[in-house]
């Protein structure tokens, strides 16, 4: 198939006159290339600005195969994905123990995230309220370890 000079320069990422400087650096006879050249004039000159590059020769390019890559099997979360993302959040901000509010956790940093999840939580000992209004929460500091894993879960999920 025959292609004309403009779509030649596309393919290769360069200016429609600098193919034709590469075609009269070829010292070939141009009647036989121009106005269009052939499919192979393209891979001809990418090689050839390879090597004056300085790379090596492009390898042949056979049919790609599907690599599979050993993977781990994927843990569950044993909380609900909101209530995991407000412990991330907490652990990503360095929040450690100090106090946040719980309406700053659900409506401005952790989007759809709700007081449910915030009680999923203390219930299962990962927060405790901070105050006696329960206005405020922090993390437990004997449930680090297992705040920690289920961050970590949630961080090595595919999204």
């Amino acid at each position: 198939m025959r292609i004309n000079c403009l779509e030649a320069a596309s393919q290769l990422g360069i200016a429609p006159l600098q193919v034709l400087v590469e075609l009269a650096a070829m010292n070939q006879p141009w009647e036989e290339c121009w106005p269009e050249f052939e499919e192979g004039f393209v891979s001809t000159l990418r090689e050839r600005r390879r090597l004056r590059m300085g790379l090596p020769p492009a390898p042949h390019r056979a049919q790609p195969t599907a690599i599979s890559y050993p993977t781990k099997p994927t843990r569950t979360l044993p909380v609900s994905d909101l209530a995991a993302a407000i412990l991330d959040k907490l652990m990503r901000k360095n929040y450690g123990l100090k106090s946040v509010r719980a309406f700053t956790l659900t409506q401005k940093w952790v989007h759809g995230a709700s007081s449910e999840h915030v009680e999923e939580l203390i219930e299962r000992g990962n927060l405790e309220w901070s105050d006696p209004d329960r206005t405020t929460v922090n993390l437990v500091a004997s449930k680090l370890a297992d705040t920690e894993q289920i961050v970590e879960i949630l961080r090595m999920r595919p999204r």
